[in-house]
C-alpha cells in the first residue's frame, strides 16, 4: 500500500485552497473535518467545504450534505446560504 503522509497533504491542500482552488478547498476541509494531519476541527472543515461548494464543486456539496445530515449546524447554515437544500 501507499503510506499516508498527512503533513504533505495538508501543506499542498492549504496552498491550493488559499489560492482559491476548489479541489484544494475540499481536500483541506476534509482533512480538518476528519482530523487527518491536524487536530479535528469540523467547523473549520465545513468552512473550507463551503468555499468549494460555492464554486459548484459537487464533491464539496455532497460532503456538506453528509455533515448536515449528521446534525452539523454549520453545514446546514452553509447549505442554506448557498441556496442548496440540506
Amino acid at each position: 500500500g501507499v503510506a499516508k503522509d498527512y503533513a504533505a497533504a495538508l501543506l499542498w491542500a492549504r496552498r491550493s485552497a488559499e489560492a482559491g482552488n476548489r479541489a484544494g478547498e475540499t481536500t483541506l476541509g476534509l482533512l480538518y473535518a476528519n482530523g487527518c494531519g491536524v487536530p479535528q476541527d469540523v467547523r473549520e472543515g465545513i468552512k473550507w467545504l463551503a468555499k468549494a461548494a460555492a464554486q459548484g464543486l459537487e464533491g464539496a456539496i455532497e460532503n456538506l450534505r453528509k455533515f448536515a445530515a449528521a446534525g452539523e449546524a454549520d453545514a446546514v447554515a452553509a447549505l442554506r446560504r448557498l441556496r442548496l437544500a440540506p
